[in-house]
């Protein structure tokens, strides 16, 4: 029991450091903030897990900032990322501002440059209003252009979602 809380601290801890401890040795980093709360999140998810599946887990590492709600983390989000943070302080600091969010660096946050800001598709025009097929699948397309060594810019798009309180 006792090793038990001691573990659940230092999980806790490992997902409140400051932006500054937060990096990746890894090429790309890939992050998406996730609230359970949030309908748009949840409708998220299955494009979150498609995407996290098939990204190369030599090349990408795949973190979740998760906001605090009343419903668990499901076990196939937990089983989707490398790195779970629960601080939306570094959240923010990151540029992050809405859930669902995504971002996309080369190399470290905290000294990469970041590729790409935005939603994963198009499927909210606006909060609470939803499309039933997202016809532009933002992320698909910027990581399949970076796949073939196209070398992208930055591209950002609106984020439709709920928003990250400061």
């Amino acid at each position: 029991m006792k090793a038990n809380a001691v573990l659940v601290l230092l999980l806790f801890l490992g997902a409140c450091q400051s932006p500054e401890r937060i990096d990746s040795d890894k090429p790309y980093t890939v992050a998406m903030t996730y609230v359970a709360d949030c309908p748009l999140s949840v409708k998220s998810s299955g494009v979150w897990l498609d995407l996290a599946r098939n990204l190369p887990s030599d090349s990408f590492d795949r973190w979740l900032f998760v906001g605090e709600c009343d419903r668990p983390l499901s076990a196939a989000m937990r089983a989707s990322v490398d790195r779970m943070l629960g601080s939306l302080d570094s959240a923010r600091s990151l540029g992050f501002t809405h859930y669902p969010m995504l971002q996309i660096w080369k190399g470290k946050p905290s000294s990469g440059r970041l590729l790409y800001r935005g939603p994963l598709d198009n499927s909210a025009r606006a909060t609470g209003q939803t499309r039933v097929k997202a016809d532009s699948l933002f992320v698909h397309d910027f990581l399949t252009r970076l796949r073939k060594g196209e070398n992208p810019t930055f591209e950002s798009h609106t984020v439709y979602g709920c928003y990250i309180e400061p």
